[in-house]
């Protein structure tokens, strides 16, 4: 390359741009696993047995890293739900030594957990759920809508 000729990688005033293009994400790898299989047989059909057997070991690699982590995700899953069934018996302890019988636990329980949902949503920028008691309202901060309480209804959208 004659010193008149610029590399295509170069711009003047800036060190090299290695590698041109690159992405700002790397890809999943279920992805780059379905990559290698498409370069492995590309490597067959041109006859090149090893290189071929090398990206299927590269592509099997990632597809068992995938497998994983959807046995993590799933696992996580289930512990969540561990998890909020052990916290809503704990509620339901703490109401129950408070002198409650079992419909106002679980009125309350129902009331928590949609001021929990309403809090996420408005959190999230979702619209926020309706629940099924107006003291949900009150709990998650939410100011109550007009003409949402029904005459009669006594604080009830769920029909209990």
């Amino acid at each position: 390359m004659y010193h008149s000729q610029r590399s295509p990688n170069r711009r003047p005033g800036r060190g090299t741009q290695y590698p041109p293009g690159r992405p700002l994400e790397m890809p999943d790898p279920a992805q780059t696993g379905r990559t290698a299989l498409v370069a492995a047989a590309g490597a067959m059909r041109e006859g090149d047995g090893r290189a071929a057997r090398q990206l299927l070991a590269f592509a099997r690699d990632f597809f068992a890293q995938t497998r994983a982590e959807m046995a993590l995700n799933r696992e996580r899953l289930k512990l969540d739900a561990e998890i909020d069934m052990a916290r809503r018996r704990a509620r339901a302890a703490e109401y129950a030594a408070a002198g409650l019988g079992l419909e106002g636990i679980e009125l309350n329980l129902q009331i928590e957990e949609d001021a929990v949902a309403m809090r996420a949503a408005r959190d999230a920028g979702k619209p926020v759920p309706e629940p099924r008691w107006n003291e949900s309202w009150e709990l998650a901060g939410e100011p109550m809508p007009e003409g949402w309480e029904e005459p009669g209804c006594d604080g009830c959208r769920a029909g209990y």
